[in-house]
């Protein structure tokens, strides 16, 4: 149970989810119509993007260190 491998699509999904939920924010922001509403969605949304790239960043690094490997290959 030592080796498993964690799929780097996760990853990468978790990652475009959070720029398609950006790409939203924007978009509803702009049908609003004020531009300084636009800029603090862009803001906020950054900020998510930064805190759930950490986040992942960090649980990769303690899953690498406790012994789990990592595959971006596609199939098993």
């Amino acid at each position: 149970m030592k080796n498993k491998i964690i799929k780097g699509y996760d990853i990468l999904i978790i990652i475009i989810a959070t720029c398609v939920s950006l790409i939203s924010n924007i978009i509803i922001g702009l049908f609003k119509g004020s531009l300084f509403s636009v800029i603090q969605i862009i803001v906020v949304s950054f900020s998510t993007i930064i805190a759930v790239l950490l986040a992942t960043l960090a649980v990769i690094l303690i899953l690498y260190f406790s012994g789990w490997k990592f595959s971006f290959k596609r199939g098993n």
